[in-house]
């Protein structure tokens, strides 16, 4: 957040700019420090597996005559496997979700966990947003859309017929931004 920003929103008070971007500061700090945490203990599980797969590799050339250890590192190579799968299995869920959430908070559902509810997640998300934004029977759900006036800056004069400018400001939330990294690699 910057704080033109801010001022385009009509806070003109110094002190309650600096005090909002000071706890806006926190807040992204705080959400950085969690993310690097996550992705550091992705990054250190990765590196698990590959030693354990490797080391089962090692044993299993060393091994070559035994058949009954050799028949257990099949089985252990077979379990790696699945557990493998089962993890991949639940990060791409997470994403999913976290995806999800992210778009219900920018629609501005007024309850996520409500809304998700009656969710396709296997459909197109934004369109159902969207058609429940609209319906009557759900518009209840998100929050009326918001316009913002900017008045013109202090001793000028607007144009002619237009003495405010309404302008809606959407911008993505912090947890797309970690959805898209976190599909980037």
């Amino acid at each position: 957040m910057k704080s033109d920003f801010l001022r385009e929103l009509g806070v003109t008070d110094q002190k309650i700019i600096d005090s909002i971007m000071a706890e806006n500061g926190r807040d992204i700090t705080k959400a950085q420090k969690d993310y690097d945490a996550v992705c550091a203990r992705v990054e250190g599980l990765e590196a698990q597996l590959t030693e354990r797969d490797s080391q089962l590799k090692d044993l299993k050339k060393s091994a070559k005559d035994n058949e009954s250890l050799t028949a257990k590192i099949t089985e252990l190579e077979t379990a790696n496997t699945t557990m493998k799968n089962e993890y991949e299995s639940k990060l791409n869920q997470m994403k999913r979700d976290n995806e999800v959430e992210g778009k219900l908070r920018d629609a501005k559902a007024k309850n996520i966990k409500a809304v998700r509810a009656l969710l396709d997640l296997d459909g197109d998300i934004d369109k159902q947003i969207e058609t429940l934004k609209s319906a009557e029977d759900s518009k209840f759900l998100f929050e009326a859309a918001q316009t913002t006036q900017t008045n013109p800056p202090a001793g000028t004069t607007p144009p002619a017929g237009n003495t405010t400018t309404n302008t809606t400001k959407t911008e993505l939330s912090f947890a797309d931004k970690i959805s898209a990294a976190l599909k980037k690699g």
